[in-house]
């Protein structure tokens, strides 16, 4: 009869370190996606002049007005494409190209938010390179 409280011990211990096994997990996927989150909020580098993304913005609005915009008259790419070669670009982000054709009429403000957000990302290196800024500019970013 001694066995009895013995094995119901036993399994009681064990379904503690199973239960402490998943509270430790979800503990740890929980501080991981924290400590991922907050890289990325790291890496986001503003701009190194907010006259920049205006000047930028502006750059954008007029190749709309004038019908010149790279992005706009560009063939469409594949869906799959994750990269994409823009004549006189060069390669970018395939995605990111696609949402800035997909904003159409919004893409200069799409490109103003992108890059007050975050300037070393994709959408506003695809924005610096179709609408380069002026050498005096330029030489400030870099």
């Amino acid at each position: 009869m001694s066995a009895a409280p013995a094995q119901q011990t036993s399994r009681n211990w064990s379904k503690r370190w199973l239960i402490s096994a998943v509270l430790l997990g979800l503990v740890a996927a929980v501080v991981l996606a924290w400590a991922v989150t907050a890289a990325d909020a790291q890496r986001k580098v503003k701009p190194p002049n907010a006259n920049l993304v205006t000047e930028l913005t502006q750059r954008c609005q007029l190749e709309m007005l004038r019908g010149t915009c790279s992005a706009m008259n560009a063939s469409p790419s594949t869906p799959s494409s994750s990269r994409v070669f823009i004549a006189g670009v060069g390669e970018v982000d395939g995605a990111k190209f696609a949402a800035l054709r997909r904003a159409g009429d919004a893409m200069c403000s799409e490109v103003d938010t992108a890059c007050r957000s975050d300037w070393q990302g994709s959408t506003c290196k695809i924005a610096r390179a179709l609408y380069p800024l002026p050498a005096a500019s330029a030489a400030t970013v870099r």
